[in-house]
């Protein structure tokens, strides 16, 4: 089923495109650490011809995108997909100038890290995150037991649900019973915040790990264990 949690509005595409294009201050990193980041440069990239700066994503999914939608190589990926893991990670020296363009809720764990190692970083909102709408009904679904598990691709997606349950009158009782996937560490600790249970974090960090995660859970759930078929 699907069921929109969030929607994105790209902001400051341009102000984006003329941070990039400043010759006099080069940029010796563009840090990417979601999706829609990856989009807003790509917008900003047809304001005006640039010409990217290396560039840095938070995991392997985001990298793949970006590849493909900026037609860059990229060139540093953390080993643990989150932003503190990127920032404590990335190859850079004490006053270079590091491009993270990011959500206008986005902790700012990252930035921080990243000035603390001496970098000089220009924080820039790329883009708003607003309640979803549309997509399958649901919460109708969810009470009456015809939902197990949820995946989760953000903390923002998971704000986005809860949101969009309470709106509906779910019980939160009928959401503490679902299982809930994260897509990455960042993500596993929104949802335990919220004291629901998740599942395991998939060694690869994308669509693909959170079925192969899934699919093991339900797995364990079909198989009898030892005792059961004594």
């Amino acid at each position: 089923m699907t069921f929109p949690c969030i929607g994105v509005e790209l902001t400051n595409t341009t102000l984006i495109s003329e941070h990039i294009a400043a010759a006099d201050v080069p940029y010796a990193w563009l840090v990417l650490t979601s999706s829609n980041a990856v989009d807003a440069i790509a917008v900003a990239a047809k304001n005006r011809p640039l010409i990217l700066p290396p560039v840095a994503c938070v995991g392997a999914a985001t990298a793949l995108y970006a590849e493909e939608r900026l037609g860059v190589r990229v060139t540093f990926v953390p080993n643990e997909a989150t932003g503190g893991a990127l920032a404590h990670q990335l190859p850079t020296n004490s006053v270079e100038r590091i491009l993270l363009p990011q959500s206008a809720i986005a902790s700012p764990e990252t930035a921080a890290i990243l000035h603390s190692r001496g970098a000089i970083v220009d924080v820039i909102t790329a883009y708003t995150v607003h309640s979803g709408s549309g997509g399958d009904d649901v919460p109708d679904a969810v009470l009456s037991g015809k939902v197990d598990a949820v995946m989760v691709t953000s903390p923002s997606a998971l704000d986005g649900f809860l949101t969009r349950m309470e709106a509906s009158g779910v019980p939160y009782a009928s959401i503490e019973r679902l299982i809930f996937a994260p897509i990455g560490p960042t993500t596993a600790k929104a949802i335990f915040n919220k004291s629901l249970h998740a599942l395991p974090v998939p060694t690869e960090h994308s669509l693909e790990g959170l079925l192969d995660v899934l699919a093991c859970y339900f797995d364990r759930l079909e198989t009898p264990n030892e005792s059961q078929q004594s």
